[in-house]
């Protein structure tokens, strides 16, 4: 009963997170608009001599904006790729925009450089096509999300299915661990308490663009 309550508590905040993610996105949409339009405007102004163009104040907000999209990613992916991301675009606005003193400037280059390194050597690389999807996302909502068949096999959720897939290729478990089914690699994107936490699922075959008019 317990481990039940933590599960509905854990998806219900799932859920109120994507719903604050649609709320910032349309925040976003609505800043966008009205920064086009002052756009306009001043170009408009400038054509009669009549507008110094800020462009300072509009590099500002184009990067306040980058900033609540990469936020967005965060949430919706909560990979630490992401996060670094948004990292980096605010220590960056604060350098750009900002103009602060030599040490403050200084300090935030170190942080740059420090983000950088451990993107590198100290987080797990995802691929760009992939999707994490948690151990206890149901199959039927892994099928719509990734546009799969996969069958149950008596399988509930994603982390039974790795499991089923891995006792019958008698393969260990471990983080990074791959396994190919209906042309979706199943790579182990993390473990918690010994158990799949999160799994990555990448095409196998990238989806190539054909033309209709072009003959195979």
């Amino acid at each position: 009963m317990k481990q039940y309550l933590r599960n509905r508590v854990s998806k219900s905040a799932s859920y109120f997170e994507i719903l604050l993610s649609l709320f910032i996105l349309a925040g976003i949409l609505i800043i966008s608009v009205s920064l086009i339009s002052s756009l306009i405007r001043a170009v408009a102004d400038m054509t009669r001599g009549t507008y110094a163009f800020d462009w300072h104040e509009f590099v500002g907000q184009i990067m306040q904006l980058i900033i609540g999209v990469e936020f967005v990613k965060m949430l919706s992916k909560h990979t630490p790729e992401s996060t670094i991301e948004v990292l980096l675009f605010v220590i960056a606005r604060k350098i750009i925009v900002d103009e602060p003193g030599f040490v403050d400037m200084a300090v935030g280059i170190l942080a740059i450089a420090i983000l950088f390194l451990v993107r590198k050597f100290f987080t797990q690389k995802t691929n760009p096509e992939g999707c994490i999807l948690e151990a206890d996302t149901r199959i039927g909502e892994m099928n719509a999300i990734l546009r799969t068949h996969c069958m149950d096999e008596g399988c509930a959720t994603v982390r039974d299915l790795i499991h089923h897939e891995m006792h019958v290729k008698h393969l260990p478990l471990m983080q990074g661990q791959e396994i190919v089914l209906n042309d979706i690699i199943f790579k182990i994107y993390s473990l918690k308490d010994g158990d799949i936490d999160a799994v990555e699922a990448i095409p196998a075959k990238p989806h190539v663009l054909r033309w209709p008019w072009v003959k195979q």
